[in-house]
């Protein structure tokens, strides 16, 4: 069967993982039973006045996979950035994304809209500790790294 270049998925993607961190065990709780530790923020793009801690994901290109079954195969790249006021919070927060996106080291399925998630890979983290990001805050910024594999519907 003959493969064709099909549609990019990286927004697509970008929305899946943003809907899987978007979730109560990153923006409030972070492992507090009854009380939050702290509130964290997670966006899609840079917003204005921005607090602190917040996690931005962006989505890194694309590149072509082995297809099957003529359908059209993607690995895409996503960052998670995380961004924070500590160390013991950066690390916190990359705990907990890692955790939800790749759950006891196994690969997990993520709903990604117009594809069939085939799997997410933790490929490591870059980290600048700290960034000055201008106001004299010393912040704590960690890249967490993925392989998202998807194939056409």
């Amino acid at each position: 069967m003959a493969v064709t270049v099909g549609r990019s998925a990286e927004k697509a993607v970008k929305a899946a993982v943003y809907a899987a961190l978007n979730v109560v065990a990153i923006t409030t709780t972070l492992g507090a039973a009854a009380t939050p530790k702290y509130v964290v923020t997670v966006h899609g793009k840079v917003p204005q006045n921005l607090t602190y801690p917040h996690i931005r994901i962006d989505a890194a290109g694309e590149i072509e996979s082995d297809s099957t079954f003529g359908k059209n195969a993607k690995n895409c790249r996503s960052y998670v950035q995380v961004f924070a006021l500590s160390e013991e919070q950066a690390l916190e927060i990359q705990s907990a994304v890692i955790a939800i996106l790749n759950p006891a080291g196994n690969y997990h399925a993520l709903t990604v809209t117009g594809f069939t998630n085939i799997h997410v890979n933790y490929d490591g983290t870059q980290v600048r500790d700290p960034l000055d990001e201008g106001n004299a805050v010393g912040v704590y910024q960690r890249t967490v790294m993925f392989t998202v594999k998807t194939e056409e519907s």
